[in-house]
């Protein structure tokens, strides 16, 4: 995928709530990674944003406080687990990050179920 589609799966560490909402809904995955000055720091999900409002976050928060951390990602020397990942943990959007936690490339839920 080149770097002009990834664009879309991409949201700022200081985007808004609201705001990724928005970029949310232009991507059939549910999930977006989160990038701060260049790296890729963590994943949003659908859930993460649902959970946000039962938490009392309003539109207006920013992610940052509801970013995962703590998420699963390959680099390109081990891509090969990258279906075994997205299997094991029931995951809809992977990224794939360079040794700089830069994102290279994504590998979905519908890659690996094409490939079987």
């Amino acid at each position: 995928m080149n770097k002009k589609n990834l664009d879309k799966y991409i949201i700022d560490f200081n985007a808004s709530i609201n705001d990724t909402i928005i970029a949310m809904d232009k991507t059939s995955f549910r999930t977006l990674v989160v990038e701060k000055n260049k790296k890729i720091v963590g994943v949003v999900t659908e859930g993460d944003l649902l959970r946000s409002f039962v938490n009392g976050y309003s539109p207006n928060n920013s992610i940052f406080e509801i970013v995962k951390y703590d998420f699963k990602y390959v680099n390109k020397d081990n891509i090969n687990k990258a279906k075994k990942i997205i299997k094991n943990n029931l995951i809809l959007l992977l990224p794939i990050l360079n040794n700089n936690m830069e994102l290279i490339d994504i590998k979905t839920i519908n890659d690996v179920l094409n490939n079987e």
